[in-house]
């Protein structure tokens, strides 16, 4: 019986150590922009008699700008990394992920 337990407990230790964690997820280069320079971007002025705005280069924007839409960072500040507590909080910011990346 306790031999069962331990490679119950081995196998969910793996298991969980495959999800990615959200803070983990989107520490990649940005996407570039898919609009070319120069281009006027149509449907984004709401001021009445307002001209439509043209594309700048990606050096041209805010680095903020590029990480709007990514799924929020969370580090976990715990005592052991296979704790319990740590388990869970993996599982649970792989089930928030999977469900903000279905949302898109």
């Amino acid at each position: 019986m306790l031999a069962l337990s331990a490679a119950s407990r081995a196998l969910r230790a793996r298991t969980i150590a495959q999800i990615p964690v959200c803070a983990r997820a989107y520490n990649g280069p940005a996407t570039p922009s898919i609009i070319p320079e120069g281009t006027p971007i149509k449907g984004i002025n709401y001021m009445q008699g307002g001209q439509d705005p043209v594309a700048l280069r990606d050096d041209e924007y805010p680095e903020w700008l590029w990480t709007v839409g990514r799924a929020p960072q969370k580090e976990f500040v715990g005592v052991q990394r296979r704790s319990t507590k740590y388990l869970k909080f993996r599982r649970t910011e792989a089930i928030k992920l999977k469900n903000f990346m279905k949302g898109r």
